[in-house]
């Protein structure tokens, strides 16, 4: 439009931070138009006579933006899924922790106070360091085999150790799982009387992976 400038435009769009693609029509399209127009921004630069290019760029523009606006709501969507887990682990009765190669990535607040400590201590913390000397060959080999996929056998009985170098009875559960797209193994325990209940009774959901409650 003859009163409204191509760099007015640009500014626009790029103020009020609106996605819309430009394309500029010339009666000239040299290497010199095309590389002062692409560093403006502009998706494409096309000869006025070249009806068939312009049809063909403005498809492709329209199935960009499509392509981000469906982007845009998954990324949403993914992010307001993360805070819900995030507040149901945090809300969770039952201790759980996320493992990756040995290392804890995530735990919530009952999984370390079971260990005496609080869950920003046991951040990035080395999970052999929870288990007891005597039982930790026992507890090594088990998590190997279950991160190789050579069991079938997804609960383990063993002795923890405290913050205060007390042992304590713990039943524990396994899982494979995903955190922040990485894959991990989500870890459940039960200590003291509830340890022995689990243990013997198998009240694991399958679905869940969680322990049962009433």
């Amino acid at each position: 439009h003859p009163e409204v400038t191509l760099q007015f435009s640009l500014e626009n769009l790029k103020k009020h931070k609106t996605d819309i693609p430009v394309l500029l029509l010339t009666d000239e399209s040299t290497s010199e138009i095309r590389d002062q127009a692409f560093k403006f921004g502009i998706q494409d630069v096309i000869n006025k006579n070249d009806t068939l290019h312009f049809v063909h760029a403005a498809l492709r523009e329209m199935r960009n933006v499509r392509n981000r606006m469906a982007n845009a709501k998954l990324e949403h969507d993914f992010q307001e899924l993360k805070q819900r887990a995030d507040a149901l682990l945090d809300e969770s009765d039952d201790a759980i922790a996320y493992v990756s190669d040995g290392i804890l990535i995530k735990v919530n607040d009952k999984f370390a106070s079971v260990f005496g400590y609080s869950a920003e201590e046991l951040d990035c913390a080395s999970l052999i360091d929870l288990v007891s000397d005597a039982d930790q060959e026992k507890f090594k080999n088990f998590f190997r085999l279950f991160n190789k996929g050579s069991i079938d056998q997804r609960e383990l009985s063993f002795n923890a150790l405290t913050k205060n170098n007390e042992e304590c009875a713990v039943f524990m559960s396994l899982g494979t799982s995903s955190l922040d797209g990485d894959p991990c193994t989500q870890l459940n325990i039960r200590t003291g009387n509830e340890a022995v209940t689990a243990g013997s009774s198998g009240i694991i959901d399958t679905a869940t992976e969680l322990f049962n409650r009433y």
